[in-house]
C-alpha cells in the first residue's frame, strides 16, 4: 500500500503511532474525538493521550485502504502487541475536515 492510497491525516496518524509520538496523534483529532480500543472508547484529546502511553511500543505495516460510506478503514499487520508477532489489525477512521473525529482499531482473527 502506498501512502496515496489513504487521507494525508490518516497516514499522519499511522506514523505518530509507529513513531510513538502521542501528543502528534492526539494533534490530529477533533477536541472531543474518540478512539475505540477493542470495544473501549476514550473520549477527548487526553484520554486519547492516556490510552495511547499505555500501550507497546508498535509497529504498524498498511496493507490495504478502502472507504465504506463516511469511513476510511486500513487492515495492517501490528508489531509490538504480540509475543506471538504481527497480528492483523483494522483501523476505521471518520474524519470531520482536516481532523480526526474518530478512530477504531480492532483484531482482525
Amino acid at each position: 500500500m502506498t501512502t496515496t492510497d489513504t487521507a494525508p491525516i490518516i497516514t499522519a496518524a499511522l506514523n505518530s503511532m509507529n513513531d510513538g509520538d502521542y501528543e502528534g496523534l492526539c494533534s490530529l483529532f477533533t477536541p472531543d474525538g474518540t478512539v475505540t480500543h477493542e470495544d473501549r472508547p476514550h473520549h477527548g484529546r487526553s484520554e486519547i493521550a492516556a490510552w495511547f502511553s499505555r500501550i507497546p511500543p508498535v509497529l504498524i505495516h498498511p496493507i490495504t485502504a478502502f472507504r465504506r460510506g463516511t469511513e476510511h478503514v486500513v487492515d495492517a499487520e501490528v508489531d509490538g502487541v504480540s509475543p506471538d508477532g504481527p497480528q492483523s489489525h483494522r483501523f476505521t477512521f471518520v474524519l470531520a475536515e482536516h481532523e480526526i473525529r474518530s478512530m477504531s482499531v480492532n483484531v482482525l482473527r
